[in-house]
């Protein structure tokens, strides 16, 4: 159905398609792209990061670009990854998701295993992201010891803030609800 909806809003002149890509503290950058893909990533303009989230942009540009880059080396027939988005390394592997300077194991991955197929791989094969700092500007909401195990992260927690850089590495930034 994802497909569908992809191609009919696609045949839309003027019409951006961008699909929900979850963010980095939930799905590893192998299973985001084959949802992705499933639903119909290859067809839209891209994917969008962090909607009703709060991970910061640094871990979330890392997130955007392995996910990318996983879609293109799971989905060309000229990689040897074709087919297989379960190959792709993770903020979880070889990666500690917990201690951010271990991801660059999983950069070190894509530069040797994507990167490296230069017969097909460049930049421009790249599917575009989108991330959403609308309230990720204070990063994630320690909840107080009470009420226990509310965390709030679903519901707006409070002080969160909003990011106003507007970097373009690799991605576009912007507020997704309307802020206030």
């Amino acid at each position: 159905m994802m497909n569908y909806a992809v191609n009919k809003l696609k045949a839309n002149p003027g019409t951006s398609v961008y699909l929900d890509g979850t963010h980095s503290g939930w799905l590893g950058a192998g299973d985001a792209a084959d949802r992705l893909i499933q639903a119909g990533v290859l067809n839209a303009d891209g994917f969008f990061l962090n909607v009703s989230n709060y991970v910061v942009n640094p871990r979330l540009e890392k997130y955007g670009t392995w996910v990318a880059k996983c879609i293109a080396f799971a989905s060309n027939p000229a990689s040897w990854g074709n087919g297989h988005s379960e190959w792709c390394a993770s903020q979880y592997y070889p990666a500690d998701p917990n201690d951010f300077s271990t991801w660059t194991l999983t950069d070190q991955w894509y530069t040797a295993n994507v990167e490296s197929q230069t017969w097909w791989y460049s930049e421009s094969v790249l599917k575009h992201f989108v991330i959403d700092t609308s309230r990720n500007g204070q990063g994630p909401w320690t909840p107080p010891p009470h009420p226990a195990g509310d965390a709030q992260d679903w519901c707006n927690p409070p002080d969160r803030g909003l990011v106003c850089n507007r970097q373009q590495i690799p991605a576009s930034h912007c507020w997704m609800p309307i802020c206030g």
